[in-house]
């Protein structure tokens, strides 16, 4: 299977990742078999995480629409990932703001250890 030029190399394929099962609680096409059969699995014990998807995303759209109203100026997206982090994006530059990439764990990872 060739990887698609959306995901990088280093990710691997093979195991489930949440951010895909998300995608594909969404009704995306960013997730793999892999990530399907974990959704699947897990909706045989909860049928409504669909919905519970759904119900997560209108809310952040929500938390975005409330922010830029109380004069946010911008945006770092913390958040990168194949759920969140081009639709927040999409966003955010909509509205005129800019969005700053932030790797999390470059930093939280180096606080988390030196604590």
């Amino acid at each position: 299977m060739t990887t698609p030029s959306w995901i990088p190399p280093d990710v691997p394929l093979d195991r489930p990742n949440v951010a895909r099962m998300y995608d594909y609680y969404l009704g995306g096409h960013h997730n793999f078999a892999t990530d399907r059969q974990a959704a699947d699995a897990a909706m045989a014990i909860y049928p409504d995480l669909p919905l519970v998807m759904r119900a997560n995303r209108a809310f952040l759209r929500r938390a975005v629409q409330f922010v830029v109203k109380q004069c946010v100026t911008g945006f770092l997206d913390a958040l990168r990932s194949v759920a969140y982090g081009d639709w927040l994006r999409a966003e955010a530059e909509r509205r005129g703001l800019p969005v700053v990439p932030v790797h999390p764990w470059d930093t939280l990872v180096q606080r988390i250890l030196r604590a």
